[in-house]
């Protein structure tokens, strides 16, 4: 058997010990290789290096301590979870399967581009109950998932709308800071169905009558426990329901709903927002 002499030296310097053996020539390694692969019932265990993609999950490190919390990410057909694990950052998988990331319920702060460089084929992600804010998304860092769908960032730090995926058909952003949505904030996002900015301090003046102007396609907007106390203007006329519940809205103004379809709303019954 012939073994290239570079590998050789590297496990000798190592002092490498394989199945209790010290393997400190090039005769004992020759030995040990032959009598292993002869030996019955041995289990071959393939690691791939980063970077190489064979349609198995894998993280960028190929040996994680026992104690990381990487090591609690589960796995399950196209499903990746690793939720309330105490993720600081975003671990770097390799996975072009997989189609739906849950990474809820930690601590992350920052993500960027790269760190979503192995899932380029998500359509869900969950990022909802970290600590995001308008910074954590200074990198646009959704930019290479095309063909991402549905974005959770409930119970995050966010003031503003963030850069998203023009692919995006479910967005939801409850339970933020968010206070104001200027003209251009949902720009691009054409093929949005479904909005929910709930437990916000959003209000009337605060939203721009453009502002939904590129939601060609919004059917359900979820407005409640915010602070408006009439409807906002330049709702989408392809909106077919509004929950505007728990806000400081007493009745709608004739005229609040000029050039709407008929949609289904939880207001005006609202209650003072807390």
């Amino acid at each position: 058997m012939t073994i290239p002499r570079t590998y050789v030296m590297f496990m000798c310097l190592c002092g490498t010990v394989l199945s209790g053996q010290s393997l400190n020539s090039l005769q004992d390694l020759d030995a040990y290789v032959e009598s292993s692969l002869e030996a019955p019932g041995l289990e071959k265990t393939t690691v791939h290096p980063p970077g190489i993609d064979t349609g198995d999950t894998h993280v960028s490190n190929a040996v994680l301590p026992a104690e990381s919390p990487l090591s609690k990410c589960q796995t399950a057909d196209r499903e990746i979870s690793c939720k309330g694990i105490g993720l600081t950052h975003l671990p770097i998988i390799h996975n072009l399967l997989a189609t739906n990331l849950d990474v809820a319920e930690n601590n992350i702060r920052v993500i960027a581009p790269e760190d979503f460089s192995g899932l380029l084929n998500l359509d869900t992600l969950d990022l909802s109950n970290n600590k995001l804010d308008d910074e954590s998304f200074s990198q646009n860092p959704l930019s290479n998932l095309t063909f991402l769908k549905k974005l959770n960032l409930d119970g995050n730090q966010l003031t503003r709308i963030p850069v998203l995926p023009p692919s995006l058909e479910e967005l939801k952003i409850n339970n933020n800071k968010l206070s104001a949505l200027t003209p251009l904030c949902f720009n691009g996002l054409m093929k949005l169905l479904n909005l929910e900015l709930e437990e916000n301090t959003l209000h009337e003046g605060s939203v721009s009558s453009e502002a939904f102007r590129p939601l060609e396609r919004l059917l359900s907007l979820q407005l409640d426990n915010n602070r408006f106390r009439s409807l906002p203007l330049g709702l989408p006329p392809s909106l077919q329901e509004l929950e505007i519940s728990k806000n400081l809205i007493e009745e709608v103004r004739e005229g609040g709903t000029e050039g709407l379809h008929p949609f289904e709303s939880a207001g005006p019954q609202s209650q003072p927002a807390a």
